[in-house]
């Protein structure tokens, strides 16, 4: 081939290569309308997000563009005083070269209905933050409460097993007991009185040594016996006819009774 032929191909080839790039893309063009009057408006801001992003302010309304085959959105707004006011959103795909004519209808923005979705939120966050704090307070209202409760409880038992009432409760006695103090040479004793328990008979010869009265103190003193021990002991006599209990301040006088008194 001639040097001059091969110049020649090779002219044609970058001469056609721009005419095949504008081949693959398209023309997108139309009006942007206010959607009251449908009369074109000349405030309207037109945005596609393409790489970078292409943005145009059309002149009465009249805007054109050459896009490359993709998906795309045109976004159309307006404002009025730095607030939105209008918008619109209208997708495109464009597969092929070609003609696209696109009319965009500005449609006015509703702020107030955006505020009150803002707000319905916020007080529903706000509803739920105080249904917790109330339900925290109602826990411990609750718990304190238990707490109270439990602790009267605890103390009301306590207080009831150190304060008990004393069940005297009658126990057999044997039938013939021997003696285990040492009969007073002074004193003569009841014939009955050998029916007795021995401990019942020790209670009986201390209150003979005392003229047959004494306090419930003094004779616990005087004997080896616990406090409860000497209340059931004399309580069975006391049943037996042999003593009986007067009151007197916070104590009792015992006294042993006439017919059981030594002659």
């Amino acid at each position: 081939m001639k040097p001059i032929t091969l110049v020649f191909w090779i002219a044609i080839i970058l001469v056609s290569m721009p005419l095949a790039g504008a081949d693959s893309t398209a023309t997108i063009h139309g009006v942007v309308y206010e959607w009251d009057t449908f009369e074109p408006t000349d405030n309207a801001y037109i945005e596609i997000n393409t790489t970078p992003i292409q943005s145009i302010v059309p002149q009465y309304g009249i805007y054109s563009l050459e896009l490359p085959p993709g998906n795309y959105l045109i976004t159309a707004t307006s404002y009025k005083e730095n607030n939105l006011e209008y918008s619109t959103e209208v997708p495109l795909t464009i597969t092929d070269n070609g003609t696209y004519v696109i009319d965009l209808l500005l449609m006015p923005v509703y702020s107030d209905i955006v505020e009150s979705d803002e707000n319905e939120k916020q007080q529903t966050a706000q509803a739920g933050t105080i249904s917790i704090v109330f339900y925290l307070l109602l826990a411990i209202v609750l718990m304190v409460a238990i707490e109270r409760t439990t602790s009267k409880t605890k103390k009301d038992k306590k207080r009831h097993y150190i304060e008990p009432e004393i069940e005297i409760t009658e126990y057999p006695a044997p039938g013939h007991a021997e003696e285990v103090l040492s009969e007073d040479e002074d004193l003569t004793y009841p014939e009955d009185m050998k029916d007795l328990p021995s401990d019942l008979q020790e209670i009986v010869k201390i209150l003979l040594s005392n003229d047959g009265r004494m306090t419930q103190k003094d004779l616990r003193s005087k004997i080896d016996y616990s406090e409860g021990k000497v209340s059931m002991m004399l309580n069975d006599l006391e049943k037996n006819g042999w003593v009986e209990k007067r009151k007197e301040g916070r104590g009792n006088i015992i006294f042993l009774k006439d017919e059981h008194k030594s002659e």
